[in-house]
Formats: structure tokens, sequence, C-alpha cells
């Protein structure tokens, strides 16, 4: 083999080297995210962001705009952050669920990617749909237990997958003609009934 030849199959495999390199580099910079120190796997995240809100959002720039603020949730709890790096996002309870709930909205709707996308209402959902109609119904009509749980299932049922990512995460529920609809017409079933 001619010294010419030797150096062209040199460079092909330091190409070649590079380029595995490369894509090696940019693979796993993708998957992992670094919040005070502690690296935390995008995967879970991106995962779940995907099967609750399909094409509607960015899930990487979702959870790149959703982990580190939770991260601030639960630093104070080492059982708490050692869950976070494996997990990622979870559930919280009480008051730090509340501003979890924020931080969701917030990062949902700064990587909205299809205003027009509608969602499925999930569990996750349900919880802060009751707590919105909740406070609407205490301020204006009373609902026993049963009455308000057929309203809550009237409502799901009427919402899910009918409602966009934008209209779930508005501000004001009572300023949307779609749910205001839906909440009317589930209230006027459920007063009906109790006659």
């Amino acid at each position: 083999m001619k010294k010419f030849d030797k150096i062209i199959i040199l460079l092909i495999g330091a190409v070649a080297l590079l380029g595995g390199l490369r894509n090696w580099y940019f693979a796993k910079t993708g998957k992992e995210i670094t919040i005070d120190g502690h690296q935390v796997s995008l995967l879970p995240c991106k995962n779940g962001m995907n099967e609750i809100f399909g094409r509607g959002v960015d899930s990487v720039g979702m959870c790149k705009c959703l982990l580190p603020k939770f991260y601030q949730l639960i630093k104070d709890d080492p059982d708490k952050i050692e869950h976070f790096k494996e997990v990622g996002f979870f559930k919280l309870e009480g008051k730090s669920n509340d501003s979890a709930i924020l931080i969701v909205r917030d990062c949902v709707l700064s990587n909205l990617l299809d205003t027009n996308y509608k969602i499925k209402i999930s569990q996750y959902f349900k919880a802060s749909i009751v707590d919105r109609f909740k406070g609407q119904l205490d301020s204006t009509i009373k609902l026993n237990d049963l009455q308000f749980r057929n309203f809550m299932k009237c409502v799901f049922e009427n919402m899910d997958g009918r409602i966009t990512i934008k209209e779930y995460f508005a501000d004001d529920y009572s300023k949307n003609d779609k749910i205001k609809k839906i909440y009317s017409n589930c209230l006027q079933i459920q007063l009906m009934s109790s006659k």
C-alpha cells in the first residue's frame, strides 16, 4: 500500500471516529439536565408530557422549563430529591401541589406548539377541574355531594377530548364560552334532577 493510500484510510477512520463521538455526545446531552448539581433524566418527564399533551406542547422545552422550577419546591427534602432524580416531576401534597400546578401551567403555555390540540381529561387534570368548579359553585349554588359528583361526571364527559390545552389552562373558565356552556348545561341537568 502506498503512503498516500494509508493517509486516506487514516483520515477516513479519524472522520468516522469523530462522527461517532459527536453522535454519542449529542445523544447524551439531550437526555439529562443538571439542576443544582443533580443529574436528572429528561426522559420520564418527556414521555409523561407526550402522553398527557401529545403534539400540543414541545415536551423537551416543557421539561426544561418545569424541572428546575419544580426542584425549587422540593430542594429541602432529601427523600424527594432522590425521587426527583429518578422520575423528575411527581405529584406533591397540599400547597406544594398547588404551586406545582401553577408551574405546569406556566411551562405548558410557554411551550405550546398547537393551541387547538384537544386534551383527554386524565386523573391529573380532574382534581384541578373539580377545585375550579367547586369554587364557582360554592359562591353561587349549593349542590349536595351526590349532585356535585354527578355534575362533575357530566363536566368530565363533556370536556374530555373537546377542549384545547389553551382552554384547559385558561386563567378563568367563566370567560370561555365553550366551558361556560358545559358548566351551565351540566348544572341545569343537576338542578332539574333535584326537583
